[in-house]
């Protein structure tokens, strides 16, 4: 089942409201390519986080993440010179774009492969637990040593009582 986190949508678009005002308008920073790097990285990240969906999904989800990045990249710096003449096309800009997507990207996966993994072994811990208390065992009496000549005699666990 596949879901929209709203929270993380409404930063996604305030997020990128601010990287449209910073990409229109006539406004020159001396540290550009951190800039769109940081800004990118930012975007993919709460991209990433915007839907909410089950393992089976997650390679359909980094796929369209993936593409988003790059259509994304580029498609941002040719409209921000088309809307606004005193920005040039830079491909510097566009490998920044890129580098700070991929990177956002992979921090977003590898953190929520992370978070799956601590959640699946919280419920094998759980499982485990409830098994130790439904059963009365406590740690050491989970395994029985049986070899087969204690069946074959009748000496084993199971004709002591």
């Amino acid at each position: 089942m596949v879901s929209v986190r709203i929270p993380v949508a409404i930063v996604f678009a305030l997020t990128l409201a601010l990287a449209a005002y910073l990409g229109f308008a006539s406004i020159h920073f001396e540290y550009d390519k951190f800039l769109h790097f940081s800004v990118f990285f930012v975007l993919a990240i709460e991209f990433y986080f915007i839907i909410d969906t089950h393992h089976k999904s997650l390679k359909t989800l980094r796929l369209v993440t993936c593409l988003w990045c790059v259509g994304s990249s580029v498609v941002s710096e040719i409209v921000q010179s088309i809307v606004n003449p005193s920005r040039k096309f830079d491909v510097y800009d566009i490998m920044a774009n890129l580098g700070g997507s991929f990177l956002g990207l992979v921090v977003a996966a590898s953190a929520h492969a992370y978070t799956v993994r601590r959640a699946r072994a919280g419920r094998y811990r759980k499982l485990a637990r409830s098994e130790v208390e439904n059963t009365g065992r406590t740690d050491g009496e989970e395994f029985v040593n049986i070899k087969m000549q204690d069946l074959e005699d009748g000496t084993g666990p199971s004709s002591v009582q």
